[in-house]
């Protein structure tokens, strides 16, 4: 499956539950910092939350998802089993979908840690754009190696 290393390495971190939430943040913090959700003020943000449960990330990842296959829908539950257990679906070239969700991951993960530390704006479509182009480029590079 053509990934970069860091979005090999995200999704790594993401399967084991190695990465940092609002909730696990709170926790290091004596309870200090809120694990609430900085985008959507739900009252504690694990990592489903981070990347499905939100709505503006699930929008990111939605939008990513229908330009990628129109015809088809995916549920949070879809996606969940996607990131989590690698599960596969009829009527789509799973490798393709598995490099979008690591693209859509890696962009999401990037801009939501900048949104939080910068206050860099988190601008659904460029965010789709961004990963879009990611994907792309990654499957341009696949078909040229096949």
């Amino acid at each position: 499956m053509p990934v970069s290393p860091e979005s090999r390495s995200l999704w790594y971190c993401l399967f084991h539950r190695k990465l940092f939430s609002q909730s696990l943040l709170s926790k290091f913090d004596n309870g200090l910092a809120s694990s609430q959700c900085k985008f959507c003020s739900a009252n504690n943000e694990d990592l489903q939350h981070l990347f499905l449960r939100c709505p503006r990330k699930w929008r990111v990842r939605i939008d990513a998802f229908n330009f990628f296959s129109s015809h088809l829908t995916f549920t949070q539950a879809d996606v969940c089993s996607i990131l989590w257990s690698f599960q596969r679906f009829p009527f789509v070239d799973n490798t393709d979908l598995s490099t979008l969700s690591c693209c859509v991951l890696s962009v999401t993960w990037r801009t939501h840690w900048r949104f939080i530390i910068d206050d860099f704006p988190f601008i659904d479509t460029q965010l789709v754009t961004r990963a879009m182009s990611q994907f792309a480029t990654l499957k341009r590079g696949r078909l040229d190696l096949d």
